[in-house]
């Protein structure tokens, strides 16, 4: 429907694709990072029984701005990293997240080798490309907002750049489509993480009960996300408990006073929730 916010977001996503690769083709991308494959990131994400994939974002289109407008990119991936991030989400999405491409380059010169997610709403392989020109070692990737050709082309060029992919689920007919893509993935099995979102992006409200009622679905040999909502230790413990193996937190981190304490707080405690499920 017209006023879906991924519809919305898609349409500009292929707008920004376009007049990027006016800028600058797929084989120029491809020469750079042919040419910086000795600088490349991790695409291994450490989780020690339980992780978190911290997120960078200046705000979010539900909340507006997020903790100060003017960002220290540096400083809040050094940060991250310092206390304990499995990996580091960087918004991209320049109109409602007010992103840009470039803190993906900020983020890798902080980042001490923790790998770096480009979170966008990547449309085309193009932007995978892009992305780890930039200094991405994976890549999100919307099921609900792509059709099945482009997720495998957007697989296959993950596969070939050595990138991991988080596939972005939001309920059983995105899970039942995914899973039928993941036959293209023939790379290392924890190179493809399974998320799902409990925030509708059509409506950009929080169901709490989803991301509890979908785990059992998806599939048991890839590691498990828990994406929005998640806000306190005490949320990180519940779905550690309930089979996820990571979570990928922004706006709470955003808006601590203390974020690597409240990282560092979450991993210990989904830390507990994994030996709790055991």
């Amino acid at each position: 429907m017209s006023d879906d916010f991924l519809v919305k977001m898609a349409a500009q996503s292929r707008i920004r694709c376009t007049q990027a690769q006016q800028q600058r083709s797929m084989t120029d991308w491809m020469n750079v990072i042919a040419a910086d494959l000795g600088e490349s990131s991790p695409a291994t994400l450490t989780v020690n029984g339980f992780g978190v994939i911290a997120e960078v974002k200046r705000r979010s289109p539900a909340l507006g701005e997020l903790n100060q407008q003017a960002l220290d990119i540096a400083d809040r991936v050094g940060v991250y990293a310092a206390q304990g991030a499995s990996a580091i989400s960087v918004l991209t999405e320049p109109e409602y997240f007010s992103g840009e491409l470039t803190d993906l380059r900020t983020a890798k010169a902080y980042s001490q080798h923790v790998p770096l997610m480009r979170k966008d709403f990547i449309v085309d392989p193009y932007q995978v490309i892009e992305g780890k020109a930039y200094g991405a070692s994976g890549v999100l990737l919307i099921v609900r907002m792509l059709d099945r050709s482009t997720i495998r082309a957007c697989l296959k060029i993950a596969l070939q750049l050595n990138m991991f992919v988080l596939l972005e689920c939001f309920d059983e007919t995105d899970i039942q489509q995914m899973g039928a893509l993941l036959d293209v993935w023939n790379g290392p099995k924890e190179h493809c993480l399974i998320g799902v979102n409990s925030r509708d992006l059509a409506t950009l409200r929080v169901i709490p009960t989803q991301l509890e009622r979908l785990v059992g679905l998806l599939p048991r040999d890839f590691m498990k996300v828990a994406e929005s909502g998640l806000e306190t230790p005490e949320d990180a413990y519940r779905l550690a408990a309930a089979g996820y193996d990571l979570a990928l937190v922004g706006t709470a981190l955003m808006r601590a006073n203390q974020p690597g304490n409240l990282l560092q707080a979450m991993v210990k405690s989904g830390q507990q929730g994994t030996a709790a499920r055991l």
